[in-house]
């Protein structure tokens, strides 16, 4: 039966040799979350950010150096108060990266191992056996030696062998890393169906966003051995904590700027171009703060000539869209609509403006006191798709996105 888990301010401090000597590094620096029963947590981020070692730390592999961690109820890890459950104690299920499997014994033994150490029945133990294998698709190959199969059964075979024995907690470090990308894709989507069929609480460990996203209930986007931010998927790339995790998670264009005024949890920031952008904002920002402001391609859309936030002025040249019934979309009032050859064509407004949705995102202090803004929605011309088609002159004078463009 899956159990709820609770890190509370775990800290794993190491000792490195430097040239100078002997320092210490925080290699998990106050974590702390909770991950309900049956709820897949996925921690993201790069090499070295210290989310293996918060995994260890939980199967009790690591020993860290304070903190607690709680499953089902019961202490597990405790180091003022002396407590420290060792790994077979904890009923943990894990799948490493490297698969991990026995390579003398046969699919069917190596699944069997877990139940057969824990000494129940002949008949208990091969009614598991068998549900575990159909349950990852491998009853033909039970017999099989396990060298025989391909990395991604490999890989299901240990997954298998985790659950076999019905774990509080299932672990993964990275279980998908050693496949090729068009398994990746497969076995990912197949892995979260099989832990929520389980109805498993599992504690999942990438430095792929895509496979965060596609796996986890939330993500915990980690730095530095830090938590930046735990949240749904959806809230981690609309409404990034601050400028790491939105870069993390594909933010790539920042906007200088500064702010002009604040209202609550939202203030406006002009931006070098000369548009005041609306954006949610920290308790740390006041009026006059120097920001960046990071902008997703993605959530940039064309909309009516109203007024609204974040609005954006561009004189763009004649646009002809062929198939298109209404021309180049977004067109404001005052365009010339007409049929040439059996396509639709606009004059695009020399003023046109568009609105965009709600303004998101989170602060982060950088050096020289410049903070940071994050903004998840704005408005866009029709240059802001990237490359401009062949249809569609640059904007004139050139914006950031069409400078590239008209350097040709």
């Amino acid at each position: 039966m899956s159990s709820e888990l609770r890190v509370d301010q775990l800290r794993k401090v190491f000792t490195t040799t430097t040239g100078q000597g002997s320092a210490l590094k925080a290699a998990v620096d106050d974590v702390s979350f909770t991950i309900a029963a049956g709820e897949i947590v996925v921690l993201l981020g790069p090499s070295g950010c210290g989310k293996t070692t918060t995994l260890r730390c939980v199967a009790g592999l690591e020993h860290p150096t304070s903190g607690r961690i709680v499953i089902g109820g019961t202490v597990y890890t405790d180091p003022r108060a002396g407590v420290l459950v060792p790994p077979r104690n904890r009923n943990l299920g894990m799948v490493f990266q490297s698969y991990a499997v026995w390579p003398h014994m046969t699919v069917r033994q190596n699944v069997a191992y877990p139940l057969k150490s824990r000494k129940v029945s002949r008949a208990a133990l091969d009614n598991g056996v068998k549900e575990a294998l159909e349950l990852v698709e491998l009853a033909d190959y039970a017999d099989r030696p396990v060298t025989q199969l391909s990395g991604g059964q490999m890989q299901r075979v240990a997954l298998a062998r985790s659950m076999v024995y019905q774990p509080q907690i299932l672990l993964l470090d990275e279980p998908l890393s050693n496949l090729d990308a068009q398994f990746k894709l497969r076995l990912r989507d197949y892995l979260r169906w099989i832990i929520k069929r389980v109805g498993l609480t599992a504690l999942y460990v990438t430095h792929d966003q895509t496979e965060a996203v596609v796996l986890g209930d939330r993500i915990g986007v980690m730095r530095d051995g830090k938590l930046l931010q735990l949240d749904t998927p959806s809230e981690i790339y609309n409404q990034p904590a601050d400028l790491f995790v939105a870069g993390f998670t594909g933010a790539t264009n920042v906007l200088e700027g500064r702010v002009v005024s604040r209202d609550g949890g939202f203030g406006v920031v002009a931006v070098a171009s000369g548009e005041q952008l609306v954006a949610r904002m920290g308790n740390r920002l006041d009026a006059g703060a120097s920001v960046r402001v990071a902008l997703r391609p993605d959530n940039v859309g064309l909309a009516p000539v109203t007024e609204g936030p974040n609005p954006f002025h561009r004189p763009c040249g004649d646009a002809a869209l062929p198939g298109h019934p209404d021309g180049v979309p977004g067109g404001g009032a005052g365009c010339d609509d007409r049929g040439i050859g059996g396509r639709q064509r606009r004059t695009a407004c020399r003023t046109q403006r568009s609105n965009s949705g709600v303004a998101a995102g989170g602060l982060l202090g950088l050096p020289g006191g410049v903070r940071s803004a994050v903004i998840s929605r704005f408005s866009r011309h029709p240059c802001a798709s990237g490359r401009p088609p062949a249809w569609l002159r640059p904007c004139a004078p050139p914006c950031l996105r069409c400078r590239p463009h008209n350097a040709r």
